[in-house]
């Protein structure tokens, strides 16, 4: 068994590959725009060892079933693209971190979300309990916007996350952005892998997402022989917010979700959605308007996208590591809201 010890990794290669990775004591893996394939498990052993995923670099892993585990932290940036009054819908690529703990762990947002400060140093994101209001600098989000919906099919069954409430891996959440519009986040925690399930209702909804730090095929996951029976028309749902609609109040508010398919030989479509909007208790009002955002789901889903999923069944969806590629998400079929491409690009 390969098991790496490292202080630094600057690495310039297209893939990395190793059976198994293991950082200890303040040592840490700095990661540049590559694939790192790991066989099997990573344990960042103890609270200062760090794996630093930068400029799209991606971690992928394979079909062992150790779990991962350590109390440190891999870390990677993903950026949302909307302002403080609208939401995007997340996953978290990473859950908490805690002792004596193998596996996948919960997500929990002031435990899991940094404000950038540099290359390699964050502080931990600030929460507010009594504004409505993100800010960029620092970074101070707003718990109000913070949900999560597993399964239902009204309004009502939102179910409140906050700054300390737990989102299990594989299940995605709301978040309103800040003023900045497109903030940079820093998810650190225990890297997520292995297989993920989430349960589906008959005629409900699930949000739900990417919940690994690299892209996920949205082909192999809609495919997916678990998966086929469940998926309503193997459709995902992606909520696309009006850019315009600058308002807290419900009945203000404009958006809808555009649909993602993509047919076993790889054929995809994207329908983007109507601005509708909506009464107070949060059903339709109106037909809308047309989507003039311009953004486009994918075939390759980035790091922390999340989305709607609609059940013909009653059961449990499967996200697996067999679903994962190194994909870039400024490469053509990817988008956050491509026939693969591994060429390497050296920084």
């Amino acid at each position: 068994m390969k098991i790496l010890y490292l202080t630094i990794l600057s690495v310039f290669f297209c893939q990395l590959s190793l059976a198994q990775l293991t950082v200890r004591n303040d040592a840490y893996i700095f990661a540049t725009d590559i694939e790192v394939y790991v066989e099997d498990d990573v344990n960042l052993t103890e609270a200062n060892s760090t794996f630093y995923l930068r400029d799209e670099a991606q971690l992928i892993q394979g079909p062992g079933n150790t779990g991962n585990s350590g109390v440190g932290r891999l870390s990677v940036y993903q950026e949302g693209n909307v302002d403080n009054f609208a939401y995007n819908y997340w996953a978290s690529p990473v859950g908490n971190v805690s002792a004596n703990t193998t596996g996948n762990t919960d997500f929990i947002p002031n435990q899991n979300i940094f404000d950038v400060v540099d290359l390699t140093n964050s502080n931990p994101a600030g929460f507010s309990t009594t504004g409505y209001n993100g800010t960029s600098s620092p970074l101070n989000i707003e718990q109000y916007w913070l949900w999560k919906y597993n399964p239902g099919t009204a309004y009502s069954e939102w179910d409140y996350v906050g700054q300390s409430g737990n989102v299990e891996a594989g299940y995605g959440f709301t978040m309103k952005g800040t003023d900045a519009g497109n903030q940079q986040y820093d998810f650190r925690g225990k890297p997520n892998e292995g297989e993920i399930s989430t349960a589906i209702g008959n005629g409900q909804e699930t949000l739900i997402g990417n919940p690994y730090p690299s892209a996920l095929d949205a082909l192999a996951f809609i495919h997916d022989p678990n998966n086929v029976p469940l998926l309503d028309t193997g459709t995902l749902y992606y909520w696309d917010h009006d850019p315009n609609a600058n308002s807290h109040v419900l009945v203000n508010y404009r958006g809808g979700y555009g649909t993602f398919t993509i047919t076993s030989g790889g054929v995809p479509t994207y329908i983007a959605p109507t601005y509708d909007t909506y009464n107070a208790d949060g059903t339709f009002n109106s037909t809308g308007t047309a989507s003039t955002s311009g953004k486009v789901a994918r075939r390759y889903i980035p790091i922390g996208q999340g989305f709607m999923v609609k059940g013909a069944a009653t059961g449990t969806l499967l996200t697996s590591d067999s679903h994962r590629v190194f994909y870039r998400e400024s490469a053509v079929d990817s988008e956050f809201l491509l026939n693969k491409n591994l060429w390497c690009h050296a920084k």
